[in-house]
């Protein structure tokens, strides 16, 4: 029982300071300012840096990159394969309509993925089958 004498008496004392603190008054709130002196807060320009005169002379926006013939061609293989998804979400069941409901929004981001060259149509048929789960492609997308 003597191990608990310091904590018990750390204890009291956290206690009455939270209890002293909370019954103090609130001091007086400080005068505002009169209107016959009014405040001016100077603020300077910060001045230009060799850093942000270089990022000025970049362009704001990335230059795409050229879509190769290849890139157009399995962006269109996927558009069809986000076709056909659509198509079976309109007819799925009310179990599989939200997860193909899914797919096929999501089949439309990577199609413009694909169209971009960002990704791979082996990795957008990939990433749809795993938005799937356990259900199958419609062959559109084979």
């Amino acid at each position: 029982m003597n191990h608990l004498a310091p904590r018990f008496a750390l204890l009291v004392v956290s206690f009455a300071t939270l209890v002293s603190g909370c019954s103090k008054k609130d001091a007086p709130a400080a005068p505002a300012p009169s209107a016959s002196a009014p405040v001016v807060v100077a603020v300077a320009a910060p001045e230009p840096t060799a850093s942000a005169a270089a990022s000025a002379a970049r362009p704001l926006a990335p230059t795409p990159r050229p879509v190769s013939s290849q890139a157009t061609a399995d962006a269109a293989s996927i558009r069809a394969c986000c076709a056909a998804l659509h198509a079976e979400a309109a007819k799925a069941t009310p179990a599989e309509k939200s997860i193909t409901t899914t797919a096929a929004a999501t089949c439309d981001v990577i199609a413009q993925q694909v169209q971009a060259s960002t990704t791979s149509r082996s990795s957008a048929l990939t990433s749809l089958q795993a938005a799937l789960r356990a259900k199958s492609l419609p062959a559109a997308c084979h």
